[in-house]
């Protein structure tokens, strides 16, 4: 077995998308949109690489779910960086202040 080229190709590897699923611990549809989007959350990838591994799969790995999905939104059109809140390309408009956000009621002591 070699190393997959896309995500779709890695997909192809399951019998069917409902099994990809299954291994993963997602959705039928959240699976289908991985493999018709070319691009994996990254709220997945530790289940991905674990059940690629388990298949034989090799070169499943952060890096390469990485790689696909920074080429999957370069070929859909967007600034992958810029699209990212906080990123030196969105400009210090768009990164959030301190204390603000789902995390500002994090206290911190030292």
């Amino acid at each position: 077995m070699s190393e997959p080229l896309s995500i779709s190709d890695l997909i192809a590897n399951w019998r069917t998308i409902g099994e990809f699923a299954a291994d993963v611990g997602c959705g039928y549809e959240a699976a289908r949109k991985m493999r018709d989007r070319e691009s994996i959350a990254p709220e997945h990838w530790a289940n991905v690489i674990c059940a690629s591994e388990a298949k034989g799969i090799p070169g499943v790995t952060y890096e390469w779910l990485a790689a696909r999905r920074v080429l999957a939104a370069q070929s859909a059109g967007e600034d992958f960086d810029a699209a990212r809140p906080g990123s030196v390309a969105a400009g210090p408009e768009k990164i959030p202040q301190a204390g603000t956000g789902h995390l500002s009621r994090i206290e911190v002591t030292e």
